[in-house]
């Protein structure tokens, strides 16, 4: 016998856009309408780097474009109507500063201290969730360089612990407020020493709850077998797990870098071998839940579709705090939502911080939606769906 309830329908475009007054909505599709053309999505964003990198006052339109749709606003507290908005339709927020790529310490800091003065307003506003990533507060340098096992000079050495130390507060701060802190994945060279200081932080908060997250990037060819073995260490250790789960986020990246060196790409040749290694992973996940805890990343409807029915098949109350399901700001609505008004746990994540930090958020949005064509078409379609519809209800 199953847990019965409500399944949720992605095709009720209804429900998947009541957040968006008719002018987001428009805006929205015209957003949409240039990312199904790939020679604009390939085009644009090194045409806005160069106008940046000239001085060109660029600025305001990406502001009132790409940023107003993919992020929350330039500070949390420009968040907090977006967050409001969220929470009326039983969406939760996870708020996410999008400082990256920087080489200076001086940024690292200011980054830590921004995420770590967030932990506060986040439990204030009653938030589950935050998110760093390691490369924000730690020199990505340093993290290739700890990850291929290669000797720090006396310089490095210092800068690689006031690296951690930062890297372990934010965690330690999470852990002191009962916040659960995703730590975002980096590319296949870094990610080595990002796992160890992950691993660490694991055994030292996820004693008694799953504070600390572990993402995996499933486009791995590793990740799944890694995933097994964090779980066996898990119970050697006697901690509680948390696992997000995503596709990835670096394919041309990698991609480029495997062919420059001449070694084999660490992903998997095909969108099939990935999206098959996901739902594996969901599946070993769902069968281990009462000693891990989930929170899947993922734009995919059959991915979708397949959590939801693990939680029906196990019977698991939609509401079971064990797993969460999570889509980007501005992509998958009816994914987010849909979920939300059936009763599962639905996450929205938020990217917020200064126009110019984050446009290295934004290209990669604008990559991904120009790399998996059929996401942009699927959003295209579906919020040309809901303006039809509500111009023949008016």
């Amino acid at each position: 016998m199953t847990t019965s309830y409500a399944m949720p329908d992605f095709k009720n475009t209804k429900l998947a856009y009541q957040h968006l007054n008719y002018y987001q909505l428009k805006s929205a599709l015209m957003l949409f309408t240039a990312m199904r053309q790939p020679l604009l999505s390939k085009i644009g964003p090194k045409l806005m780097l160069k106008a940046l990198h000239w001085k060109v006052p660029i600025t305001p339109l990406i502001k009132a474009t790409m940023f107003a749709h993919f992020c929350g606003g330039e500070s949390i507290e420009e968040c907090e109507k977006l967050i409001r908005i969220l929470k009326e339709q039983h969406v939760g927020s996870l708020l996410d500063f999008s400082g990256e790529g920087s080489h200076n310490e001086e940024t690292f800091k200011k980054t830590h201290d921004e995420i770590f003065a967030g932990l506060d307003k986040i439990k204030t506003l009653g938030l589950a969730f935050s998110v760093f990533k390691p490369s924000g507060v730690i020199n990505s340098k340093l993290l290739e360089k700890a990850s291929a096992k290669k000797p720090l000079d006396i310089n490095e050495q210092g800068l690689w612990e006031d690296g951690k130390k930062r890297f372990i507060s934010l965690c330690q701060k999470a852990h002191s407020l009962g916040i659960k802190m995703l730590i975002d994945a980096e590319e296949s060279w870094t990610q080595d020493a990002v796992d160890d200081l992950v691993w660490e932080c694991m055994v030292a908060f996820n004693k008694k709850e799953p504070i600390i997250y572990q993402t995996l990037q499933l486009y791995r060819k590793d990740r799944l077998q890694y995933l097994h073995n964090l779980y066996e260490k898990s119970m050697q250790h006697e901690i509680i797990l948390g696992i997000k789960l995503v596709r990835g986020a670096y394919l041309e990246k990698e991609t480029k870098r495997a062919q420059a060196l001449g070694i084999p790409s660490p992903l998997f040749a095909t969108k099939e071998e990935t999206d098959q290694a996901y739902d594996q992973a969901l599946i070993y996940i769902m069968d281990r839940i009462a000693s891990m805890s989930l929170f899947a990343g993922t734009h995919n409807e059959k991915s979708t579709h397949l959590l939801v029915n693990l939680l029906r098949d196990k019977q698991l109350e939609p509401s079971n705090l064990a797993v969460v399901f999570s889509q980007l700001l501005g992509m998958s609505d009816h994914l987010t939502f849909n979920l939300s008004q059936t009763g599962f746990n639905a996450v929205k994540y938020v990217p917020y911080g200064p126009v110019s930090l984050t446009i290295p958020y934004l290209i990669r949005r604008a990559e991904e939606n120009s790399s998996v064509l059929d996401q942009a078409e699927r959003d295209y379609a579906l919020i040309k769906k809901e303006l039809q519809r509500r111009r023949v209800n008016t």
